[in-house]
């Protein structure tokens, strides 16, 4: 379960585990989409922090042993468990959030994602 910290409203969002072969920054996306205040994007290079992430605070010694975050605030376990995978892989896995209200804007940035080289490795929405 997601555990929101932040302000929240009535709008809802769809999430997007994206996997890259290579490092795809927020600059490189946001030259063909602007994010609007709320979503996200983060691209992970190391497993540590991911779980930093995902949990919302910094790992003490029993989540470096285990690898595994010990609660899920930034990202859910699926998205984590797709995340980790890509890793493991050796590539980088990307965070985007967006305002899933506009369906046409949705549309948009997957084309985006596969346009740039990402693909899709897990989509949820809250």
């Amino acid at each position: 379960m997601k555990i929101k910290t932040d302000f929240i409203t009535n709008s809802s969002s769809t999430m997007f585990i994206v996997e890259y072969d290579k490092i795809y920054l927020r600059k490189d996306f946001e030259k063909h989409v602007r994010l609007r205040t709320g979503e996200r994007f983060k691209l992970f290079k190391e497993k540590m922090k991911l779980v930093r992430y995902t949990q919302g605070k910094d790992v003490d010694w029993i989540t470096k042993a285990t690898q595994r975050p010990y609660q899920y605030r930034g990202l859910d376990k699926g998205e984590f468990d797709a995340a980790v995978e890509i890793l493991e892989r050796g590539n980088y896995p990307v965070y985007i959030e967006i305002d899933r209200n506009s369906y046409d804007r949705r549309e948009n940035i997957e084309i985006i994602i596969m346009d740039s080289g990402g693909r899709i490795r897990h989509t949820g929405s809250d």
